[in-house]
């Protein structure tokens, strides 16, 4: 999914200056307005940040900054972004990611006659030790508010070892 783009808007005053400037994020100092009305896009953490400028046209070294993070709360996406391709010998490593900054993931790797348990793991994941059977390699990726893909990426191979 595509996340919607979020309006925020800021309200700031000061009796000491006449004029402010607002940044967001790493973007530059910008000439603004109280109040400050934009449009950002969900997923991350954001900084805005306004400082007062004198007649003098002097900046206040010590700006006001408010920091937050918007959360997605759609299920995550999970993708491959590295798999092994024909016949393995007895390891092999896999890449993967998602859609979603910050995402945490679960891993199964299944064979037949083989559980469905689900294991914490990071990408590169890397499986040493394999006996010759088919399998299948499946991730899952879980969010920051606990929300997992309910379907996984699956990859399945065969491992040749002697």
């Amino acid at each position: 999914h595509d996340p919607s783009p979020i309006d925020v808007v800021f309200e700031f005053s000061s009796t000491n200056v006449p004029d402010f400037e607002c940044q967001l994020d790493d973007s530059s100092w910008n000439s603004c307005t109280s109040p400050w009305a934009l449009t950002i896009r969900p997923d991350g953490e954001h900084r805005f940040a306004v400082r007062g400028v004198t007649r003098g046209g002097v900046p206040d070294p010590t700006p006001a900054e408010y920091i937050w993070g918007v959360i997605d709360l759609f299920e995550p996406d999970t993708v491959f972004t590295a798999t092994p391709s024909g016949s393995v010998g007895c390891s092999t490593t896999f890449e993967f990611g998602s859609d979603q900054s910050g995402a945490n993931y679960e891993c199964q790797l299944s064979f037949p006659g083989s559980g469905d348990l689900w294991v914490a793991c990071s990408s590169p994941k890397t499986y040493e030790g394999l006996t010759t059977n088919d399998y299948t390699f499946s991730v899952r990726a879980i969010n920051l508010v606990d929300l997992l893909d309910r379907t996984p990426a699956r990859h399945t191979f065969s491992a040749v070892c002697e």
